[in-house]
């Protein structure tokens, strides 16, 4: 039997058409028909990471030790635990996902020591503010690691860094090993963001198109509804913004792609854009490919 090896990706366009979603001037706006909810919002949580600014051999376990205790701590801290993640929507943390103005150097035979550099935004220097509080209350044992014979060196420099990841449900809060998640906060999935899954239709286009070997790219619009569904009746392809490997006998394998993206865009469920307190519509496009890779 011969079976395929296939590549098929889903992705969201940066593209996002500004929310036609029948848009309410702040002079006459009727009420909500769904008011925004905690249910109704999706959620960066927020995670760090320690690195080192030069390598020393047989520090890195030592330095994930560390990097595990400081993030306990943080979490603790703000009122969280190992097994619940604080939600924190007014700390305010940078947008920019990357490394913090904060230098730690951990000594081999003197306490850690750490020192705030000039920061680019408020928010980078407000999280380390925040961090510098924290190490102020942490003890000498808990910021020190165990220093390798092996090592070169009396000091190692080490990176603060906080990355956000874009999930889903408040249930979410309830993890079994929060690792290097420090906090959660509301992410803004306001009507002009790139849409958000809650759930992901399935993309899966003919075996003909398959058995050609052809690279596709397809490009869909659609409105999303204040509840996040996909309203069918606006479904549609944007032909102009098609690509294929081979242009040969196009309309008939652009159809089937085409008809194989308007099913999964129907069957996917997105979180609701938000406006001024109200879900709103919102139009978006998708892209999805066709790669395939060969047989096996």
């Amino acid at each position: 039997m011969r079976s395929f090896l296939v590549t098929l990706a889903a992705v969201l366009t940066q593209m996002v058409v500004p929310s036609l979603a029948r848009a309410q001037t702040a002079a006459v706006r009727p009420a909500c028909r769904h008011p925004v909810t905690a249910a109704d919002a999706t959620y960066d949580f927020v995670m760090q990471s320690l690195t080192p600014a030069d390598s020393i051999q047989g520090t890195a376990g030592e330095v994930s030790l560390l990097d595990q205790r400081i993030a306990h701590a943080m979490r603790g801290s703000i009122g969280g635990s190992d097994q619940a993640l604080p939600r924190i929507d007014s700390l305010g943390y940078a947008e920019a996902n990357g490394v913090l103005p904060i230098a730690i150097v951990v000594h081999r035979d003197a306490p850690t020591t750490w020192e705030r550099e000039p920061a680019a935004d408020s928010a980078s220097a407000r999280m380390a503010g925040l961090y510098g509080l924290l190490f102020h209350s942490m003890t000498p044992a808990d910021l020190r690691i165990t220093w390798p014979a092996v090592a070169r060196g009396d000091s190692l420099v080490l990176q603060l860094s906080l990355h956000a990841i874009t999930r889903g449900r408040p249930d979410f809060f309830q993890v079994t090993n929060t690792s290097m998640l420090v906090f959660a906060a509301r992410h803004p999935a306001d009507a002009e963001a790139p849409p958000i899954f809650e759930q992901e239709g399935r993309f899966i286009p003919s075996y003909k198109v398959m058995e050609r070997g052809v690279a596709w790219r397809v490009a869909m619009q659609a409105t999303i509804d204040d509840e996040g569904r996909v309203e069918r009746s606006t479904v549609h392809d944007i032909r102009a913004m098609a690509s294929t490997s081979d242009s040969s006998h196009f309309e008939y394998y652009y159809s089937k792609i085409v008809d194989a993206a308007r099913q999964a865009m129907l069957d996917s469920r997105f979180v609701p854009a938000h406006r001024d307190g109200c879900n709103v519509e919102q139009i978006v496009r998708q892209a999805y490919y066709v790669n395939p890779t060969g047989y096996r």
